[in-house]
């Protein structure tokens, strides 16, 4: 195949680059550790690319590789091009199979005609003896049966396209057709054949059909390709046999041999092929390239002192292996092979989150004489003369670059995996016991004597016996490897290349063990190179690989670890050796769970594998070990359920075998299983029993574990912060008893998680620099990327946020360098979670979260992909963009129904269900919360009902706003209490009494609002939650508020600062300085208030600058608007105003925008600036019609209203307005709008003199007030800003609405009683008027009642009545010293006492006015009053 094509991108591409660009290529490159740094800085991109081809990095037909690194640069066009190359090279490939390359025998029998080539095949396979192809000389053929299979009978309807069918029917003369099947094509077309020339078609078509003979096209044909090829390279083998089993060869013999123009032809729906290799031909060839001499005396790649590391070529993500259990079948027997059921498994496994501790290995014959001196007599021979880590070791040996534990507000597994491994349990203490000593002293002894020193071999077996005490027992690797150096040193004394490997495996070995990577590799590549050119025992070259792949693990190579394991799932498989099949599923399961964090794969593909083995050896521990992975692997899966049945079985078989220390593990996992389906007693049951267990062994691990789960579910599930703290110290105890540096490190992370929640962020600080100087000791780089990102997050906390935009890069930039792509991304969720929530930078935190996105995506980690789409929801919530939000909701609903993930599900619909219902689409938010509700009751999850109860009480709380819906929040708020308490969860509980407390002051229920409140702030000071208790003050504060008790909330504002102000919580302060203005602005009135709560919404205003929350500015310059209007300074509240806008602008807040527009439209409309208001106004609705906030929409409507009725005096226009406000309150169902609309439009229609149609509207006003909405109470319209903000439209709300209600009475009295006489409706009208003047206690206008209800009694000629509402008029402008009103009082009096005969008293109150009237200089007064006494 020629290069010329990708030689030429690569001169392109080192051409056009630019400068940045190199050093990103080269940076990544080296950081993600696919080329040695040294190299690469150096190097120009054309000498990279030739460099990965070397080291087949980039083969033929796949240069995946490359397109990954040019689009991590940002060179998207050049990755195309160089997919182009590699489709381009498949093709080529495949074509070089077709015509016979280097790696194919080529058709049998090449010379006979075409027919023959088709081979005839019987159900058993190809009539092509095994003992003809074995007869040929060099290597046996492996026979590729190929079978073509079409799915459908094609249906033709003219003359051409039966022409063509029998075209493609010779093109694929595997295909026959039958007689029956020419007749019904026949008569498809019979009507379409309508001339000489159509006619020549069809017999033309059915002369080529009669050439076949045989079955009809939808069945399998008998007649089928078969390709012979002759492997004479295991990797070449191995990646074959793989394509086979993964189904990628059918892939290539279909493009090789089925065109899209065939298909076509024949009219079918699909045509597929099918390959099929015998079992028995892969056993020969695999045997032959292991002990033949051809294969022998191949080259092994040798690794220059440039490039030390072995990183064999393999796909990025290939996919999984399905492989075959092969029994061994004709088979030489390997020299010194033992039966395979004295091959040990091990079966002792411990934690794989918590770093396993104990080290063994499979023994050889050598470690048996160890064992034996030991006197260890249970030690059985193995066939491989190679060590190999135990999967426990190699566990723990791989903890540092696993995600162990999650980084903050997120949960770690807690599942604690087994271990198939067989050796030597490491001990709880790091010291040996005496036995070891005396055996350790005995072997030194023995090496120092005279016939020893003489001798090398004796020499060579004394130092394997002495190294693997110091590595099994003493836990001594560097003295293990010294002795393993005079290991190897005897070795090339005595010339033996074979006992050579034997120092070279465990040099290795302890290289692993010791981080020493490049020398681990390089001792792990020499030995497999003996084995594979020197000796012909397959289990050695087994375990040569098997050991490679693990170095290349623990290097954090994944990809190449799985080649490695895969050649030694080969070999294993072809010698039929099951137990070491086991241990290499084992080890690639945890590979795709661990590393890949692929645990559906390991479950699917090689758990399931390992059970199936277990159980036909009749293993029992090789079973347990399959149901705790199997387990571990679903519990990774959020599949609780499941994963407690496989943790329950692998329970019962440890307590059938009284194996303490498994029990111990499998207690735990149950104990977690029950812990994560939210049933706490019965996993506080199993942990107990655990702990209980642990400690009566003196397993001080074991116990330790305990304690960290038991510190999880006090933290995540109990939110028992203290309990949890106890746990977790006295796992740190532990930890620093035994001197483990890594569990201390996970007992830091822990207790600063647990202080980090509960907003004690100094001491979180603290406990997370501990984890991170741990992590740095221990040259851990996951840890340090986890303790950097967790210690930004304390710093977002505290509003440190140059410290948390320090710790977010150092993370990040480690995260990149060591190409931890799942470390950036959750950096990138922590920084975009700090630009929204902290800097309320809605565009930057939506550029970090797509980052998260892009690397979920190119991960194909759908978790993460879906945490990335809610994220972008939540950030479009926030900026009032809910169409946009619901989009990337549904996307997080579609992953989380995707990863079978309920739990996110769950949250998914109830985020959507609450986008509907801020949009207003209330039967869809129901729908979407009763589903979310639905799957929470059906799993068991009542957090995520608690949730949903919670969202659905919002719903009726805050969009329907009636009576009745406010009962209906109420009840949802106490079901989510119930729950909570059912739970012991006493932060849910605490959430729902402030919810109650809440509702309860929407509807003026003050005291039962106080009382909710109250228990919030008990359980907040029980739960020491600082910050609980800062919002609970704030909360009792301003209902006392509200109460008209304001040295009590003063009290409570004061003790929320304090708290606020020592715990640094500045959000905390800037709640508390807006409170309290506005009990400045709302409840004192009083010029030197209005001036304090400019004062408080100034200290909010610094606040918020100092910590650059840009939403916090907004709103603090929305409040000295309003509190500027409401003191007639509308010049200064429209530069408020001004800025409030150009925050929102900034800050890409629609809704903020729609306030603003709002608001400087009413300024504008109180300046008479009617152009500039209207221009406001249509910007405001405008954006609402866009974003489909239609309460915003109703908003405007009201405002423009208000306008044309007041300042334009155009009722009719106004009318418009309030109708389409009206109409968009129905479709809300929202009765606080209506009833301000109605209230709107009957003001209109009396402003035009239509006082019936004015009624109408005022009574159905009054209808719902007498319903008694007094949830509307404090936060009906105004302009956009919210209910603690009212707009400048004439200081409405519930005061200014009365005050409206009350004039209209007023005028709805005067007309009845002087246009439409009718005094009996007036009275009604002028006695609702005084009832609203009372409440308002409006003096004057409680007076004006009475004297109009005087006046209308006295015109009914109802004397008594009239002068008792006379009477009481003058009383209360006697206590006012109105003198005037006093006069006309004294007078309506008089005249009732003279109609009713009473003459002397009327005269008396005459001259009580002539008095008054005299005392005031009142000429015209004192004149009527004359004449009215003289006509006495």
């Amino acid at each position: 195949m020629a290069d010329h094509p990708r030689q030429d991108l690569y001169l392109e591409i080192d051409r056009n680059l630019k400068e940045r660009e190199l050093i990103d290529l080269r940076n990544y490159v080296s950081g993600a550790k696919i080329l040695p740094a040294r190299f690469v800085q150096k190097a120009d991109a054309q000498q990279i690319f030739n460099q990965l081809e070397h080291e087949r990095k980039l083969k033929d037909g796949d240069i995946s590789l490359l397109g990954d690194i040019l689009r991590k640069i940002g060179r998207h066009d050049y990755a195309e091009q160089a997919e182009e190359i590699a489709e381009n090279e498949r093709k080529e490939l495949i074509c070089s199979l077709q015509h016979h390359d280097k790696n194919l025998a080529g058709w049998k029998d090449q010379t006979s005609r075409k027919s023959e080539t088709v081979m005839d095949f019987t159900e058993t396979g190809p009539s092509t003896s095994r003992d003809e192809t074995a007869s040929q000389s060099g290597p046996p053929l492996l026979p590729i049966v190929v079978e073509i299979l079409a799915q459908v009978i094609p249906s033709v309807e003219t003359p051409d396209d039966m022409l063509s069918y029998a075209q493609a029917k010779e093109t694929l003369c595997t295909i026959d057709v039958t007689a029956d099947e020419t007749l019904h094509m026949l008569k498809q077309i019979k009507s379409r054949t309508a001339n000489i020339s159509e006619l020549l078609k069809v017999v033309k078509a059915i002369k080529k059909l009669e050439k076949f003979k045989g079955v009809k096209v939808a069945f399998v044909k008998k007649g089928s390709l078969v390709f012979y090829l002759q492997c004479t390279d295991l990797n070449g083998l191995g990646e074959l046999w793989f394509m086979y089993k993964r189904g990628e060869l059918n892939t290539l013999m279909h493009i090789s041999m089925v065109s899209e123009e065939t298909v076509q032809q024949l009219s079918a729906a699909t045509v597929s092929v099918k390959t099929t290799i015998n079992v028995e031909d892969f056993s020969d060839a695999l045997v032959y390239t292991l002990t033949s001499p051809s294969a022998k005396g191949q080259s092994v790649q040798r690794l220059s002192q440039e490039y030390p590391l072995y990183q064999p070529h393999t796909h990025t993500r290939s996919n999984v292996l399905d492989v075959l259990h092969l029994d061994r079948k004709k088979l030489p027997k390997v020299c010194g092979e033992q039966p395979l059921q004295e091959r040990p498994l091990p079966t002792q496994r411990d934690d794989g989150e918590d770093d396993l501790r104990r080290l063994g290995n499979f023994q050889t014959a050598d470690d048996q004489q160890t064992a034996e001196a030991l006197g260890n007599t249970e030690v059985p021979q193995m066939a491989s003369e190679l060590v190999s880590l135990d999967i426990d070791e190699w566990e723990r040996l791989l903890g540092p670059r696993r995600k162990r534990t999650s980084s903050m507000g997120s949960e770690s597994s807690g599942y604690v995996t087994g271990t198939p491994g067989s050796g030597l349990s490491r001990p709880d203490s790091p010291t040996g016991n005496g036995d070891t000593q005396s055996t350790l002293e005995t072997l030194l002894a023995e090496l120092n004597t005279p016939a020893v020193k003489r001798d090398k071999a004796q020499q060579f077996d004394l130092y394997c016996q002495i190294g693997d005490l110091y590595r099994t027992k003493l836990h001594n690797l560097q003295s293990a490897l010294q002795y393993y150096q005079n290991m190897l040193e005897c070795s090339r004394a005595l010339s033996e290349e074979t006992i050579q490997a034997k120092a070279y495996s465990r040099l290795g070995l302890t290289c692993d063990m010791l981080g020493l990577q490049q020398e681990a590799f390089r001792n792990h590549e020499r030995a497999l190179a003996i084995y594979r050119v020197e000796t012909k025992n397959e289990s050695d070259i087994c375990v040569a690989y098997k050991n490679l792949a693990s170095s290349l693990a623990l290097s954090g190579q994944v990809s190449d670890a799985k080649t490695n394991y895969e050649l030694a799932l080969t070999i294993a498989m072809g010698t039929g050796n099951k137990i070491e099949q086991i241990e290499i599923y084992c080890l690639l399961g945890d590979l795709h769970r661990a590393q890949l964090r692929e645990p559906q794969v390991s479950l699917k593909f090689y758990y399931r594998e390992m059970l199936e083995l277990g159980r036909g050896l009749g293993r029992k521990d090789m079973e347990g070990l399959a149901y705790n992975r199997l387990g571990t692997a679903c519990g990774d899966m959020q599949e609780y359920e499941v994963a407690l049945e496989w943790h329950q079985k692998h329970l019962k078989m440890c307590q059938d075998d009284e194996d303490k220390k498994e029990q111990i593990k499998a207690q735990i996992n149950v104990g977690t299983a029950y812990r994560k389906l939210g049933k706490l007693d019965q996993a506080t049951s199993h942990f107990n029993t655990a702990l209980q267990t642990a400690q009566q062994t003196g397993d001080q691990h074991g116990q330790m574990k305990v304690y960290f789960n038991m510190g999880d579910m006090h933290r995540e599930q109990l939110h028992s912060p203290q309990t949890a703290i106890q746990y977790y110290e006295q796992a740190l105890d532990l930890a620093r008893q035994l001197k483990d540096r890594r569990e201390e490190g996970r007992a830091y992370n822990r207790l600063g998680l647990v202080y980090c929640e509960m907003g004690e962020y100094e001491a979180a600080l603290g406990w997370s620099k501990k984890f991170l100087k741990v992590s740095q000791d221990y040259e851990d780089t996951e840890g340090q990327i986890r303790a950097h990102t967790e210690i930004g997050d304390v710093y977002r906390f505290l509003d440190e946020l140059g410290e948390a935009t320090s710790h977010f890069n150092t993370a990040l930039q480690m995260a990149q360098q060591t190409g931890n792509q799942h470390g950036q991304m959750n950096v990138y969720l922590k920084m975009g979670d700090m630009d929204w929530e902290q800097l309320h930078s809605a565009q930057t935190a939506i550029q970090y979260y797509k980052q998260s996105l892009d690397l979920a995506r190119q991960l194909k980690a759908r978790r993460e992909e879906g945490l990335a789409y809610n994220r972008l929801g939540q950030v479009h919530y926030g900026m009032g963009e809910y169409e946009a939000a619901l989009r990337w909701e549904e996307k997080f609903l579609k992953v989380s129904q995707d990863y079978k993930d309920t739990e996110g599900q769950i949250r998914a619909h109830t985020n959507i269900g609450g986008g509907y219902s801020l949009l207003g689409k209330l039967d869809q938010a129901t729908s979407h919360f009763n589903t979310a509700l639905q799957m929470a009751q059906q799993t068991g999850d009542q957090h995520g009902q608690i949730e949903v109860y919670a969202k659905m009480g919002e719903m009726h709380r805050e969009q329907l706003h009636s009576p009745r819906t406010m009962r209906t929040a109420i009840q949802y708020y106490k079901q989510s209490l119930d729950l909570a308490r059912q739970l012991k969860d006493r932060r849910e509980e605490g959430l729902a009494y402030n919810r109650l407390g809440q509702v309860h002051c929407e509807m003026g229920e003050y005291e039962a609002a106080l009382g909710w409140s109250e228990k919030f702030l008990k359980i907040s000071q029980d739960y020491e939650d600082t910050e609980g208790q800062i919002n609970a003050h704030t909360d009792i504060g301003d209902t006392y508020r509200l109460l008209g008790k304001l040295d009590q909330a003063t009290s409570h504002f004061n003790t929320a600062l304090q708290m606020a102000q020592q715990t640094g919580d500045q959000h905390g302060q800037i709640e508390v300085y807006a409170k309290m203005g506005e009990m400045h602005r709302e409840q004192l009135h009083s010029p030197r208030t209005m001036r304090t709560a400019i004062q408080y919404y100034k200290q909010s205003l610094d606040l918020a600058r100092q910590l650059k929350d840009r939403r916090e500015v907004g709103l603090a310059y929305n409040r000295l608007g309003l509190v500027h209007c409401e003191m007639g300074e509308y010049e200064a509240a429209l530069g408020w105003s001004e800025k409030s806008l150009k925050v929102s602008q900034d800050y890409e807040d629609t809704e903020g925008q729609i306030t603003a527009h709002t608001n400087m439209g009413d300024i504008h409309k109180l300046l008479e600036k009617f152009d500039q208001a209207t221009s406001h106004f249509n910007s405001a609705l405008q954006m609402a019609q866009q974003t489909g906030d239609q309460r915003e929409q109703m908003k405007v409507y009201f405002s423009m209203g208000d306008m044309h009725r007041e300042q334009l005096h155009s009722p009719r226009e106004a009318i418009q307005y309030y109708e389409q406000a009206l109409d968009l309150g129905r479709q809300l169902n929202s009765k606080r709008e209506k009833e301000l609309a109605y209230d709107r439009l009957g003001l209109s229609h009396f402003n035009i003199g239509e006082y019936e149609a004015g009624l109408e509207w005022y009574q159905k006003a009054l209808k719902i007030k007498e319903n008694g909405d007094r949830g509307a109470q404090g936060t009906t319209h105004s302009g956009a800003y919210p209910t603690s903000a009212s707009p400048y439209q004439d200081k409405l709300g519930r005061t200014s609405m009365m005050k409206r209600q009350m004039k209209m009475c007023f005028q709805t009295g005067e007309n009845h009683r002087e246009q439409l006489h009718s005094p009996r409706k007036a009275i009604q009208f002028y006695e609702h008027a005084l009832e609203l003047a009372r409440q308002l206690k409006d003096r004057h206008e409680e007076g004006l009642a009475s004297d109009r209800l005087g006046r209308v009694y006295f015109e009914l000629k109802v004397y008594e009545a009239a002068l008792e509402w006379y009477e009481k008029y003058l009383k209360m402008k006697e206590d006012d010293k109105d003198k005037k009103a006093q006069i006309t009082a004294h007078k309506n009096i008089a005249k009732s006492y003279k109609k009713m005969g009473k003459k002397d008293l009327a005269k008396s109150h005459y001259q009580s006015a002539m008095t008054i009237a005299m005392e005031i200089g009142d000429k015209q007064q004192r004149d009527d009053i004359r004449k009215k006494i003289g006509k006495l």
